[in-house]
């Protein structure tokens, strides 16, 4: 969890599940956040890497080598000091084949004059065998969906076979939910699926 105050040094909170309870724990944070947040843990619960949706940071709260520059956009260099203010803004999936490997899907409002919709939703892609477990960013603002989207609002669901992933993103007042399968081939397929 992030910070409570806007006056540093900012603080938050740690969770954590190991023991079958809830055990708090105040938490030095070195990431400002707003509203977009991602984080991943290991499968032993420790942390990973993070971002506000302007930049990825390591487990050692130190930018990721590669992980500046997220989201290029004038409402993303507007919100450089604090992070982001798109709730669901960003999302974190591991790669189905590669226990190493991450997607983060990032966007940003590009519209932010008139609509705050997105033009695009993104994929990054965080490889932890670099740098001694601290990872890198081996793939940064790759465009995955160009249309207008509501900002924020990426959702993510397991696949049926229990491995692969559906990535979901609203598309901007007109009631069509993209969904975008994630699958072993790393391929992606945008599917405007209707809600009613």
């Amino acid at each position: 969890m992030g910070y409570d105050c806007c006056n540093p040094p900012f603080s938050g909170m740690n969770l954590d599940f190991n023991s079958g309870s809830l055990v708090m724990s105040p938490a030095q944070r070195y990431m400002n956040f707003d509203e977009t947040n991602a984080e991943i843990c290991d499968s032993s619960g420790n942390l990973l890497f993070y971002s506000n949706g302007i930049y990825i940071a390591n487990a050692l709260d130190d930018t990721m080598q590669n992980g500046s520059g997220l989201n290029p956009s004038d409402f993303t260099t507007a919100h450089t000091q604090y992070g982001l203010t798109l709730p669901q803004g960003n999302l974190v999936i591991p790669f189905p084949e590669d226990s190493n490997k991450y997607y983060l899907f990032h966007e940003t409002s590009d519209d932010r004059f008139n609509t705050y919709s997105s033009f695009y939703l993104y994929y990054s892609v965080i490889d932890m065998n670099f740098n001694n477990g601290l990872g890198a960013v081996v793939q940064k603002n790759n465009v995955l969906l160009n249309d207008s989207l509501v900002s924020g609002r990426i959702t993510a669901c397991k696949h049926a076979n229990g491995r692969d992933w559906w990535i979901f993103a609203p598309r901007y007042m007109n009631g069509i939910m993209y969904g975008i399968p994630c699958d072993t081939l790393r391929e992606f397929k945008a599917l405007g699926l209707k809600i009613w």
